[in-house]
């Protein structure tokens, strides 16, 4: 672990706004809501849809849509900001991707010093590739190693460049030789927590000290060795001091099971985790989770995250299918969460060993959205990760958020405070990504994954 060892103005007045079936347009000041300096509206009865809202300088409403409203524009080429985006554009004259802004009432007057970018990325580690050697056929015969892999990664997380890293897969005997060097180079500042057991990689997060200063750092052990948390997974905790504003965050970064059978194991990883997010969040800090969660969007899992709660005899929750991964399986679903008694975890997600921990239902109290949509302008899904014979969407970047509200069946309202996305690189479907690039890890990138990547802002 090489914990704290060196790796390389918006407006202050008032905007009035209504949301008017489901659209935001600016308004009079007749009969609003205020927010106050929290975004809490001062007339708790009221809600988002069909009101009208006086957002102060730290809250906003901004619109989520289930399918992206507009397609994947045609970029030049110096507008692709990733490595595979360049090179589909350049050999098939494809953009896969584009840096999306993220439309909002009042319009977001972004300042350079408030805003930052932040990079999830499962990098792939070496050991898994080598051990899983079966799942990618189309490098059974060519001369690809770590060399190559490794030169494509570094490009790529040269190319986004970011104030925040967070990364999974990252092998241990690769952090000195590669990584710490390529961040060191860079100025920035790092975190490893390794996996235990014969497992040779774990998470990292590196930052840059410019903007962010750790004023403290967690690893998160997932593995109790008891029954339902016995598997080797890791997760990290950062409370961060954004310099240029005084304002805390928090960063959260993580690598779940993979085993799509095993959902029961997954969900007890999670609620360890939030377990420690709340308990961190000691001044209502925003806070940015992600990682590769081994969960598909819409699954039970995920819903707990997005929904703040999880009934297991209302969503029927069978370990086989709750992760979303497998949707053919035994109808034997769990009648009770048990959470080993030894994590001193809480049905409610906190740390407290008088509290119950047998429950059927899981709940926190974090008000969660994820930066992405999960399905494209097509209506076709999403994809975080393809391979030889697999694609799917693992991957997540959620940030706290106020309060959301559907209005219709396919847009909802979200109510930012203090953290806004400001934009986001937009992630291609499968029909798009088998078209034109084909299975990874190849000479077009070095992981199976693709980064996710955002800009937040700061107020």
């Amino acid at each position: 672990m090489y914990g704290d060892s060196n790796f390389a103005s918006s407006s202050d007045s008032q905007s009035i706004i209504r949301i008017d079936n489901g659209k935001a347009k600016e308004e009079s000041d007749d009969d609003i809501i205020w927010l106050d300096e929290e975004g809490v509206p001062t007339d708790t009865s009221a809600g988002i849809k069909n009101e009208e809202i006086c957002i102060k300088t730290e809250a906003r409403i901004v619109q989520h849509h289930r399918y992206h409203p507009n397609p994947v524009k045609r970029e030049r080429l110096d507008e692709h900001f990733d490595v595979l985006s360049m090179y589909a554009f350049k050999l098939k004259g494809v953009t896969l991707r584009s840096l999306d802004l993220i439309p909002s009432v009042p319009p977001l007057k972004v300042d350079n010093y408030k805003s930052f970018f932040l990079m999830s990325y499962n990098v792939l580690c070496e050991t898994t590739l080598e051990k899983h050697k079966f799942l990618h056929h189309h490098l059974l015969n060519i001369n690809y190693g770590w060399e190559d892999r490794w030169n494509l990664i570094s490009s790529e997380l040269r190319s986004l460049k970011s104030d925040i890293y967070c990364l999974q897969g990252v092998q241990k005997e690769r952090p000195v030789a590669c990584y710490k060097l390529f961040f060191e180079e860079k100025g920035m500042n790092g975190f490893f927590t390794g996996r235990g057991g014969s497992k040779g990689d774990g998470c990292a997060i590196f930052w840059n000290p410019s903007k962010f200063n750790a004023i403290e750092k967690i690893p998160i052990n997932l593995d109790y060795n008891v029954e339902n948390l016995d598997r080797p997974n890791v997760a990290q905790l950062i409370r961060f001091k954004h310099i240029p504003t005084g304002k805390e965050l928090i960063v959260v970064n993580t690598h779940l099971l993979y085993d799509p059978n095993r959902g029961d194991i997954k969900i007890y990883q999670l609620t360890i985790i939030l377990a420690h997010i709340q308990k961190a969040r000691t001044k209502n800090q925003p806070i940015i989770f992600c990682g590769d969660l081994n969960i598909y969007p819409d699954s039970p899992i995920y819903k707990l995250i997005i929904d703040g709660k999880l009934h297991c005899r209302e969503t029927f929750c069978v370990p086989k299918s709750m992760s979303g991964q497998q949707f053919k399986c035994r109808p034997t679903a769990m009648q009770l969460f048990k959470i080993p008694k030894i994590t001193k975890v809480a049905t409610d997600c906190t740390i407290n060993e008088k509290k119950t921990r047998i429950h059927p239902l899981l709940s926190h109290a974090i008000c969660f959205e994820s930066v992405h949509s999960h399905h494209a302008n097509n209506k076709e899904k999403e994809i975080s990760a393809i391979g030889f014979s697999y694609y799917f969407n693992s991957d997540y970047i959620f940030y706290s958020i106020e309060k959301k509200e559907s209005v219709e069946d396919n847009v909802k309202n979200v109510v930012e405070n203090g953290l806004f996305l400001h934009r986001r690189l937009s992630l291609p479907d499968a029909k798009t990504m088998t078209k034109f690039v084909g299975p990874l890890p190849y000479f077009t990138s070095g992981s199976d994954h693709l980064p996710l990547y955002a800009e937040f802002y700061l107020n």
